[in-house]
């Protein structure tokens, strides 16, 4: 999905598709178009999501 966030043209993957349906890229495109309208950037969204998913399956409890 390409998408302009504060001037710059950025590419955000939603997925491969055997791997992810038409209606779950969808649905990503769709949580995407909402976080840009509220002036937050999907990429770095999901950047952090991941970060945040990756230090809570490394860190003990």
């Amino acid at each position: 999905m390409d998408y302009r966030h504060l001037g710059k043209r950025k590419t955000l993957a939603l997925g491969v598709y055997p791997a992810v349906s038409l209606a779950k890229a969808r649905q990503r495109r769709d949580k995407a178009r909402e976080l840009l309208a509220d002036g937050i950037d999907p990429g770095e969204a999901k950047r952090l999501e991941k970060h945040a998913k990756l230090d809570a399956a490394a860190s003990p409890l």
